[in-house]
């Protein structure tokens, strides 16, 4: 008889024993790699929440490595598995069921690594060992040089930024800055006030004495007087020609030269501060060049030592190494003689950071030359003259009144000068006279024949001067051109050689047999020669700018040029890229594999979706940083329609920790109310949802200082996009579904129509048969529609595009 109690009893006793059984099975919880402290090889440790003693090592060949578990080992969903760095492909973890587990490692083809498998003594963990071959063990040495190599690089010169700076604010502190003036026209105005002050004291007043003695019977004069002696005292005022009103003419004109001098001092400042601003510029680009070098100095000092065990592993020959010594000395004699420079020279820029990179500047010729036409100041000077002529010529200066009073005494002899017949006498008397003298011919119409012959002179040799300065300004800006070209050869130069060491590290990471230490370090000596050399152009180019602002009229050296940012030269895309990379992808890549397709696809902005696992690991944080590196933004995509509910603060508050916790550049809300299905019902209370959704985020965010953007599709009306607009930095529009840049041109109107807001076109790699079709779509729409900026939706179909893992080329 079937007794159902016990059947009963013993089913629960065989499920908890397999409960139990399942409950006792270790799991992997983790898989690491370490270098081994001898050098020799590498350690895979599988972490193990229990200790397991059947297992099974399979080196299939020298890339492929199986770790097997005889033992049940329990499923789980998720394994932590570290970034794999060279000489390691991957790791990966695979179920056979439920309960066989195997660790699949694979190794670069460069490399030949023995493995063997053992228990840890102090925990629950399997080891890998992985040792050097014999015969390879040379190559060991080589990866670990070469890796801390290229650590010291990206420490150095690879992660430093582009100037560049394009803001043209630090241009206009160093162009106005004042420095001490050495001008001569002081001096000249200190002689012509003396001038005026000696000529306003002259009032055409003279006074002339005579004495006159005979030493025979003495001199009969008119009237019968004759006189032993004489005695005359007179006062001569002169009106005109040579007198008082002369000499007023000559104050004004004295004048009209302080004023002159002063209009020439205010047009010349330039000029007198240039040798100082000369040496100023040199002395900043020196700091930059020292700046530069004593970097290049520690990576050269870390490459010979670097060199020497490079030798020793007979990887490279003693001729290498030698090059590397002779860089090393030859950078530091170029610190010695910058510094030296530097400490003769005591004038410097005191308004901004010595290491500040200012950017190439791209001067506008329509602005500078209406700086070098004739000024205000010119015509005032030219009027100033003109008068000074005037007055010079003036036919009253021909012209001689004179006024004089005289007094005469007679020491006299005879009648006249006696009381009576024979005797002598003396005869004093006071005299006055007007005395007027005029030329003939007058030549009124001479002076002004000679008046306007000097003024059309002076207006020829004005218009001279003119054009020889816009000749010398022209010459300039030629030489400036050749200067512009020599900085465009050596930035596409510089670009050239950044890409090969890319290559040169993409090579050493995968173990491409290609990979070579002497080219590495040829390509890394050009990069050295080339930043150098593009700061020796940018101080050539600011010293003839400098050359060039002296001819200039006062308006701000920031009206005269563009900055050109070395950024926005031979980029390998012509419009700036964001893709959407989503939590998939994220996951299923590796990160290091995700910078570096992100970094040689031209991203320059990553929406980044990512969950929990991803950010408590750690790969999130890693991620940004590294992006950030790159200067690359890194905006939290945020794809919750959720969202449009108003109970939504929480997860509003958890955006905001995360972006201010992982150093986020900002917020992006793919919210799309429009895919539920009573939108067309209920599309005025989403919408008003929307608008409260994007208020509230905004003014969270707030704090942060942190941007906002949205994506939205296409059938938005123009008033909902307005309202939009209010509250975001960025404005995605999703024109997916066509390959057509007529209809994405009508479906996308009212998006860019938008006024004080750039409309980032999203595009669907979904939509197109292969990569090449889509950068030749994205090319046709940036061009023909003036999209600056596309976004990529998404990364994941990005790499599906494309026919290898990485793009190469």
């Amino acid at each position: 008889m079937f007794d159902g109690t016990k059947f009963g009893l013993i089913f629960i006793g065989l499920i908890l024993a397999v409960a139990l059984n399942v409950n006792s099975q270790s799991r992997v919880e983790k898989v690491s790699t370490a270098e081994r402290q001898d050098g020799r090889g590498f350690v895979v440790r599988l972490h193990l929440s229990k200790k397991i003693d059947s297992y099974q090592l399979e080196q299939v060949n020298f890339r492929d490595i199986r770790v097997k578990f005889n033992s049940p080992v329990r499923k789980v969903d998720t394994v932590d598995i570290e970034e794999v760095q060279y000489p390691f492909r991957n790791i990966d973890v695979t179920y056979n069921g439920e309960s066989e587990l195997a660790v699949l490692i694979t190794l670069a083809p460069t490399v030949q690594l023995k493995a063997e498998i053992y228990q840890d003594r102090f925990s629950n963990d399997l080891l890998v060992g992985l040792t050097y071959r014999r015969n390879s063990f040379k190559y060991s040495s080589s990866d670990s040089l070469v890796r801390d190599m290229f650590k010291t690089m990206s420490s150095g010169l690879l992660s430093e930024k582009d100037s560049t700076d394009n803001s043209l604010a630090n241009v206009e502190k160093i162009f106005s800055q004042e420095f001490q003036k050495t001008s001569s026209y002081d001096h000249d105005r200190r002689v012509l006030n003396a001038q005026i002050e000696n000529e306003k004291d002259k009032l055409g007043v003279s006074m002339a004495s005579s004495f006159s003695e005979n030493f025979g019977q003495g001199l009969v004069i008119g009237s019968g007087i004759s006189y032993r002696r004489r005695a005359q005292t007179g006062i001569q005022w002169d009106f005109l020609g040579g007198g008082l009103l002369e000499h007023r003419a000559k104050v004004a004109q004295l004048k009209n030269e302080v004023k002159s001098n002063q209009l020439k001092e205010k047009q010349s400042v330039k000029e007198e501060i240039y040798s100082e601003q000369y040496n100023a510029f040199i002395e900043l680009f020196n700091k930059r060049k020292i700046n530069l070098l004593q970097k290049v100095r520690t990576i050269l000092e870390k490459q010979t030592k670097h060199a020497r065990q490079f030798y020793h592993a007979k990887s490279i020959n003693w001729e290498n190494v030698l090059n590397i010594m002779s860089n090393l000395e030859k950078t530091k004699k170029q610190i010695e003689s910058y510094n030296n420079y530097n400490s003769l020279n005591t004038i410097s820029f005191t308004e901004i950071d010595p290491a500040t990179d200012l950017p190439m500047l791209e001067i506008r010729i329509d602005q500078l030359l209406q700086g070098v036409r004739q000024s205000a100041e010119e015509k005032q000077i030219y009027q100033l003259q003109v008068e000074n002529i005037e007055s010079e010529h003036s036919a009253w200066r021909d012209v001689n009144l004179d006024l004089s009073v005289d007094y005469t005494y007679y020491d006299g002899i005879g009648s006249v000068l006696s009381s009576g017949s024979g005797t002598q006498g003396d005869r004093g008397y006071m005299s006055a006279g007007l005395q007027l003298r005029l030329p003939l011919p007058l030549g009124v119409s001479s002076n002004k024949e000679l008046i306007e012959a000097k003024k059309n002179r002076l207006k020829y040799e004005n218009k001279q001067e003119q054009y020889t300065t816009r000749k010398q300004v022209l010459n300039h800006y030629y030489d400036y051109q050749h200067i512009f070209r020599r900085y465009l050869e050596a930035v596409s130069k510089l670009r050239n050689t950044e890409e090969k060491i890319r290559k040169d590290r993409t090579r050493w990471k995968i173990g491409d047999p290609n990979f070579n230490i002497p080219m590495l370090w040829a390509h890394i000596n050009d990069l050295f020669d080339l930043k150098l050399q593009i700061i020796d152009i940018k101080q050539s180019a600011y010293l003839k700018l400098l050359k060039i602002y002296t001819y200039v009229d006062n308006r701000p050296v920031t009206e005269l040029v563009d900055a050109v940012g070395q950024k926005e030269l031979y980029k390998k895309y012509g419009f700036n890229r964001s893709v959407y990379v989503w939590s998939e992808t994220f996951n299923k890549y590796r990160r290091s594999f995700l910078t570096e397709y992100i970094i040689n696809n031209g991203i320059s902005k990553v929406l980044l979706s990512a969950d929990e696992t991803a950010t408590q690991s750690g790969k999130v944080a890693s991620f940004i940083s590294t992006m950030h590196k790159h200067d690359i933004k890194v905006h939290l995509l945020a794809g919750v329609n959720s969202l449009i509910n108003k109970d939504r603060i929480d997860k509003l508050n958890s955006y905001v920790s995360q972006i201010d916790t992982l150093r986020y550049d900002g917020l992006h809300l793919d919210v799309e109310p429009h895919t539920f299905q009573d939108w067309d019902e209920k599309m005025l209370f989403y919408q008003n949802n929307y608008i409260d959704l994007l208020q509230q985020t905004k003014s969270l965010l707030s704090a942060l200082n942190v941007q906002l953007g949205v994506s939205v599709p296409v059938t938005y009306d123009n008033n909902f996009l307005e309202r939009i607009q209010t509250y975001i930095d960025d404005l995605y529009v999703m024109a997916y579904g066509t390959d057509s840049p007529e209809k994405i041109s009508e479906s996308t109107k009212n998006e860019r129509r938008l006024s004080g807001i750039e409309t980032v076109l999203a595009l669907r790699t979904g939509d197109f048969k292969d990569r090449v079709a889509f950068e030749a779509f994205m090319l046709e729409v940036s061009e023909r529609l003036m999209f600056n900026r596309i976004s990529i939706q998404d990364l994941g179909g990005l790499i599906e595009l494309d026919d290898e893992v990485i793009n190469y080329q």
